[in-house]
Parts: C-alpha cells; structure tokens; sequence
C-alpha cells in the first residue's frame, strides 16, 4: 500500500530548511549522514514526499533466553493463555542467616515456619488457585554468578510445604503481619520436622556460625508451580523487599514468642526459570515458529518473559534503489489486534524497543542509531492508550540502510522492554491484514530528493 502527496513548494521551502538544518543539529558526529544532509542544502526544494508502507514483513521468532537473576522482579506461577499456550516460571532462591552464632537457647522448639516473597504484579487471573511446592536445592547458587531463564538447578525429592494448601494473589490487598500492615505477599508453611532437624537440631554449631559454612548448608529453596485451577496466574515477586525472609517462630524455656529470619537481600543470588509450551498456542503462531510464514501478514505475536520476539525487514527499501533521498521522518507504527472479550487478564506490554545484530548467531545485540541520539523517551516505544498503537521513530536507521553504513542483512527486532521482569503479551495487526485494514503495520516515511 502506497500513498504519496507531493506538496506546495512555496508553502514548504521554509518549514524544510528549518527541518534540514535541525538535522544537522542532531547529528553532528555522524560524518556519512552529515555529508548527505548537507548535500540536500543546495538542492531545490520544490518536492516533500511521504509514502505510507506496509511492504513491511513481520514474524515471531522463540526469544534467546534472558538474564533473571537479581532482577528487580521474578516470575512465578503457571497461565494456559488461550493464544499462546502454557508458560510456567519456577522461582530459585538462595537465603542467607541474618546474624551469626545462632543459638535457639536450651530446650527450643518450633512453632511454625513461613516462607514470605512479597510481589507487586500479575499477569492472568489472579481468582485462579495455584499449588506450590518448595523444594531445598541440592546445587548451590553463586552469589556473583549469571542466572538465566533456561537454566535450572538440582534439587531434593522431598516437598518441604507444610500440608497441602492452595494460594491466590491479591497484588492490591496488603497484609496484617506479625503485628504490622505490610505489602501483599506469598506467605508458604513450611515443614516444621524438617526445619527442626535442620536447624534447632544444629543451634550453636558450624552450620550456623556465619553465612560462609551456612550456605554450604543450605543451598536455597526452588517454589514450584505444581497444579492451578483455570486459566492460572503468574506473579512478579520481589526477593529484595525487607519482608522477603524464611521466618523460623520458636519458644525455649526462657521465651515463649521469638523469631529467627533467614533473609534475602542484595547479598543473595535469585532467579526464574521459564518454559514455553507453544503446542497449546493457535494455529497461526505455532506456523510462524515452524518458520511458515503465509498467514503473519495478518498478525504476528510478541511476548514477553523471554517468550518472542518480532524479526521485521523492510522489502520496501528496494523501489528506492537507485535515488538519492534526504530521509526527514521515517516513523513505524505497530497497533494491537482487536480483543472480542470486555475483561482481558492478558495484558499488553507498556513499552517496546527495537535493536540489531551484526550476525543472528551472535550475542552481542545493538542499539538503533535514533535510540542512541534522542534517548528512549523521543526514539519512542510506549503505548498510546488512545488507540492500543505503538511508534518508533528510524530515521536515521532508514537513512544508514539507504547508504549503506547499516547492512539491511543484519537482523532486526522488536522486543518487549524489560522483557524479563513480566510476562505480558502483544498481537500485532500485521502489514496486510484484512480485519483491521485501518491498523495495519506500516511505516510513514517522509524524504526529499537528491539530485545527482
């Protein structure tokens, strides 16, 4: 789809000097662009053009996995999303004494144990139960060590959830605890046999003498998502809130109510593993994974929690082959894809961004020219609310691609920002879609000519 208006000279040969020399402005340090932009000073300017295109291609691809360890936020939960499939996300956590030469005194003896992780979000419906279990690790977590979200550690047989209960989340509703009115947060029984031979059993010994022979110890706990009810949740925990502890209440003979906490903080190591089961996904997802791509001109899907990301090419670029263009404003629009249902728990993502790779094998990722000389805030990305649409502003990058300083063989993407941290998920009305026509994927790409 092609529109092109081409616009009063006289009424426009200010306002493009203004443009032009705004981009000299901007772009000082980029000596190719700058050549080009200069250029365009001593041409006539009796032509602006602007082209909407959709010969844009657009399809999702499975995330590469992502750092979650020591994030501000960490899954965990389990949600049969009706699009895209199952994603379920365990929780490791390490935990650390918080003091040395712990002594419970003479004759103690426990009164019960919680595991407390508070969480400030959701993704799903958070009326769904889930089952948890907590397991101690059998494979130690490094404190200054890299977690990612394909990774999982070992871990003991023996479920150390006292009895079998059920739990739901309630983000908006804090909690009377111990006292206190705190923010909302999982609260897990735990095993009090186990805790009592774990510990009580070694008051006052090496094991708990400080961190360095207590973590040898006790490696950590792994909470597993182990059943839900519906359509499941999934919840952003947060293991660096103060509240974030295992809580040992106990009694001796000198005291009837006293607590012990084994902390997680800034000190310890944490993280999600995630697993994606796109076999439950539609129809028209799981064709793009299996890399038939006949049916994403119509939509394609982006999520987050190191579930896809969108590859995009620009095939348009080749009926500008041959012409030299001063590229003044090339703006991409990506809009969501219409709901049928009034309450959706399958939330989309509030911000985007966009980088490239030199080879699709390589890790090392890019930031895209415009992002590094506006910053994110005017490089853009976020949802308008107005109307569920997402734009990015690529002049610069159109501009390199034209010239050639940027090869168009290297692999773009759009991803979900902060994609670690959520697990929200986007359809995009694709570049030839026939629901929503008005929607469609497309880039406004305003230019002048060059003449030889």
């Amino acid at each position: 789809m092609k529109n092109c208006w081409i616009f009063n000279a006289a009424l426009l040969k200010g306002f493009v000097c203004v443009v032009v020399l705004c981009l000299l402005l901007l772009c000082p340090s980029c000596k190719e662009e700058g050549d080009i932009v200069g250029r365009s000073l001593q041409i006539s300017t009796d032509s602006l053009y602007v082209d909407t295109l959709t010969d844009i291609s657009l399809f999702s691809v499975r995330e590469d996995s992502l750092l979650t360890s020591r994030v501000r936020t960490n899954l965990l939960g389990e949600v049969q999303d009706p699009v895209f499939g199952v994603v379920k996300a365990d929780l490791y956590a390490q935990f650390r004494l918080s003091a040395n030469a712990i002594n419970f005194g003479e004759e103690a003896e426990l009164d019960s144990v919680v595991l407390s992780v508070p969480y400030g979000g959701f993704f799903g419906d958070t009326s769904n139960a889930l089952k948890i279990g907590v397991y101690e690790l059998s494979e130690p977590l490094y404190r200054d060590s890299s977690y990612y979200s394909t990774q999982r550690l070992a871990c003991h047989a023996q479920n150390l959830v006292e009895g079998s209960p059920v739990f739901t989340f309630h983000p908006l509703t804090k909690q009377f605890v111990d006292g206190e009115m705190m923010e909302a947060q999982l609260r897990i029984p735990l095993d009090k046999a186990f805790f009592t031979t774990r510990f009580l059993g070694k008051s006052g010994g090496e094991e708990l003498s400080n961190n360095s022979h207590f973590l040898e110890y006790f490696k950590g706990v792994v909470l597993k998502t182990e059943g839900r009810g519906g359509s499941g949740c999934l919840a952003y925990m947060n293991l660096l809130s103060n509240n974030a502890a295992i809580t040992l209440y106990y009694h001796n003979n000198q005291h009837d109510s006293l607590s012990f906490r084994l902390v997680s903080n800034d000190s310890t190591n944490f993280f999600s593993q995630i697993t994606h089961r796109y076999e439950q996904a539609v129809s028209a997802l799981r064709a793009q994974l299996e890399q038939d791509y006949s049916a994403c001109g119509e939509v394609a899907y982006l999520q987050a929690g190191s579930g896809l990301k969108l590859r995009v090419k620009f095939p348009f670029l080749s009926r500008y082959e041959g012409r030299h263009l001063a590229i003044h404003k090339a703006e991409l629009i990506l809009s969501r894809a219409a709901t049928t249902d009034g309450y959706n728990p399958y939330f989309a993502p509030g911000t985007l961004t966009m980088y490239y790779k030199k080879d699709s094998s390589l890790s090392s990722s890019y930031y895209l020219p415009d992002y590094l000389k506006l910053g994110g805030k005017y490089f853009g990305g976020s949802i308008d609310t107005s109307d569920y649409s997402y734009h990015f502003l690529l002049t610069d990058y159109i501009q390199q691609l034209l010239m050639g300083t940027i090869s168009s063989d290297y692999p773009l993407y759009i991803v979900v920002n902060a994609a670690a941290t959520q697990a929200t998920r986007l359809q995009i009305v694709g570049p030839q879609s026939v629901t929503e026509p008005d929607r469609r994927l497309r880039m406004i790409l305003t230019y002048s000519l060059i003449p030889e």
